[in-house]
């Protein structure tokens, strides 16, 4: 009788340390009502106030589809989309071009089972853009957005092109992508402090979060259109739209800062909702495709 009267007390407990664990790890969001992110984008526009040789449209490629969980996109948010894709951007000037992010390549693609399909074609274009681009960036230093340039033919000769941070060398991810030391030692570094205008139109911003090297890219076009870059700090519009950020669970798992990545999304969340500037997170299809409707975005890249 007394352990049935235990029992009793127990059962109870366990199902609302159940109950309130689930909640904690994969519905509660962690976004403050105030963002402590230090950047005020007036400042970013002022660096591009001046400038007369400003790009005159951004270009976008999908090099490979798939899904992400549902419930690990935004806590507690079940019916959002969980297409994801693998995309890069091409930043172009009159007579130069910029190549924002390198998507793994198909072996890659494969070995970490990214998802449903690989587009060839695409890769192989995003690859030719590389070879003749200008200058190459990245938002960060995962192996999804930086991949690509492992197997880049003539790479060897391209390394005074390719910019790197110097977090971005520093961080240990940068392992996964498979870059050899030797061949990092040549690239181009930048340290900088919260942002940094590269060239022309083109603004660096610091934003740790997903991973310490993290950063989003400001770009505004010689007809004053304003574009923000966001990498992976959300990887879906409805984190944005929400205010949400991705559940405990999917933020422990991927490494991340769930506080900083809090910060980011609510300031990320007010300039959406108070400036006229598109965001565009690189996983999100249904984003990239409206834009591209839109023809705020070109479908493909030039050579």
């Amino acid at each position: 009788m007394k352990k049935i009267k235990r029992y009793f007390f127990i059962i109870p407990i366990l199902f609302i340390l159940f109950i309130a664990g689930q909640y904690y790890f994969f519905n509660h969001s962690y976004v403050p009502q105030k963002s402590s992110f230090p950047i005020k984008i007036e400042e970013i526009r002022d660096l591009c106030k001046y400038d007369t040789l400003l790009p005159t449209h951004i270009n976008a490629i999908i090099t490979g589809t798939g899904e992400l969980i549902p419930w690990t996109i935004a806590a507690g948010e079940k019916n959002i989309p969980n297409q994801s894709v693998l995309t890069s951007f091409q930043i172009v000037y009159a007579n130069r071009t910029v190549v924002v992010d390198a998507p793994m390549n198909e072996k890659l693609f494969k070995k970490y089972r990214y998802g449903k399909e690989f587009l060839k074609e695409n890769f192989y274009l995003q690859q030719k853009a590389m070879q003749n681009a200008d200058l190459i960036i990245f938002t960060h230093e995962h192996i999804d957005h930086m991949g690509g340039i492992v197997n880049l033919p003539n790479v060897e000769a391209l390394s005074g092109n390719i910019l790197l941070t110097r977090n971005q060398i520093k961080s240990s991810k940068i392992e996964d992508v498979g870059i050899n030391e030797q061949f990092l030692r040549k690239l181009e570094t930048l340290d900088y402090k919260n942002f940094f205008m590269i060239t022309p139109g083109i603004v660096l911003i610091e934003a740790p979060g997903h991973s310490k090297a993290h950063q989003m890219i400001f770009v505004k076009l010689q007809n004053g259109t304003e574009y923000l870059l966001a990498g992976d700090a959300v990887w879906n519009y409805a984190n944005i739209e929400k205010a949400k950020n991705r559940p405990l669970f999917a933020t422990m798992f991927g490494g991340e800062n769930r506080r900083q990545l809090g910060h980011l999304i609510r300031w990320l969340h007010d300039l959406d909702k108070n400036e006229d500037i598109h965001i565009i997170p690189s996983h999100d299809p249904n984003v990239i495709k409206h834009y591209m409707k839109q023809n705020l975005l070109g479908k493909t890249l030039i050579n």
